[in-house]
């Protein structure tokens, strides 16, 4: 529908579809994949696929870019089309089959919204989006007033990312089970460095380049264990509700980062966006490094009170 939009009415009609779409979808990816291996794989089986749909949304913007710059922007939604169907075959003939499992009562929602390492989580989710977004929205209009880039210049910029999230994808499971907390920080607070340096960065090619590998690393790094933390801290049954909370949470960051970032860059210039971005991002980083660690212990010391009472009433049931 959007290839063929004869207004904008109508591509922006297509547009809500595939939105709608991806809001169904995106919330159970991620607990599916790690129900379909065993326990140790789970920290790979999250790396695969969210650095998969990382890569994909940074990696896509260089490719459809270039399509539509030989083609014309119609033909990138025909692209898109085509992979789509495609995906749908897969799904319907190839993947494994999964058991449904307990449904969720929504009488439990305000239960698992005092869940207090998910509220940490979420807002550390909507800060670090909403900078994020803030000036990678505006990337390309930004290399190009500010670091003066030439097209094919500002879509090598673009690729870098998509190759940055394999180089994270490769540290999440190596270091992420072993130091959750600091690898969360570190990789946030790597967001807001290359916020602070972009103005500088984007003064020479190669700066930019590098400076665009360590954005996408720190980028796809904090997705990833965003929502690995997102499932550990929420009850099994639940995952599918605390992921879809986290999603919408992600794509409101998106879209509020990105109408900041327009506010910024007329009122204080292209160059300033890097700078608003971090505000927001470093907020994001200090919640993650004094606030999350307590709010998971405190999760994780109820569960096992939880579990100790549950075996003592078990035990004192057996004995009558």
């Amino acid at each position: 529908a959007s290839a063929i939009a004869a207004n904008y009415w109508m591509l922006m009609g297509a547009r809500l579809v595939v939105a709608c779409a991806h809001a169904v979808f995106w919330p159970v990816a991620s607990p599916i994949a790690v129900r379909l291996v065993p326990l140790r794989y789970r920290p790979m089986a999250m790396s695969v696929i969210v650095t998969g749909s990382s890569i994909a949304m940074i990696a896509g913007l260089p490719l459809g870019r270039m399509i539509g710059l030989a083609l014309g922007w119609r033909a990138t939604f025909i692209c898109i089309a085509v992979v789509s169907l495609l995906l749908l075959a897969y799904f319907t003939f190839v993947f494994p089959k999964l058991d449904s499992g307990a449904p969720f009562s929504l009488r439990r929602l305000p239960e698992l919204l005092k869940n207090p390492a998910l509220l940490a989580l979420y807002v550390i989710t909507a800060l670090m989006a909403t900078g994020y977004y803030e000036a990678y929205s505006y990337i390309e209009p930004f290399l190009q007033q500010i670091g003066g880039m030439s097209d094919q210049s500002i879509t090598i910029a673009l690729a870098l990312f998509g190759v940055a999230g394999v180089a994270a994808s490769v540290l999440f499971s190596r270091l992420y089970d072993t130091r959750r907390f600091a690898f969360l920080a570190i990789a946030v607070g790597g967001i807001a460095v290359a916020l602070v340096l972009l103005r500088v960065a984007a003064l020479a090619p190669a700066s930019a380049f590098a400076l665009c590998m360590l954005w996408g690393v720190c980028g796809t790094a904090t997705n990833v264990a965003l929502q690995a933390e997102v499932i550990k801290v929420s009850p099994e049954d639940a995952s599918p509700v605390a992921m879809s909370i986290y999603s919408g949470i992600y794509n409101l960051g998106i879209g509020t980062g990105a109408a900041i970032g327009g506010v910024a860059s007329v009122g204080l210039g292209m160059g300033s966006i890097g700078f608003v971005g971090c505000v927001f991002v470093a907020a994001s980083c200090a919640l993650c490094a004094l606030v999350l660690p307590g709010a998971v212990k405190k999760v994780a010391l109820a569960r096992l009170a939880a579990a100790r009472a549950e075996r003592r009433a078990r035990r004192a049931e057996r004995s009558r």
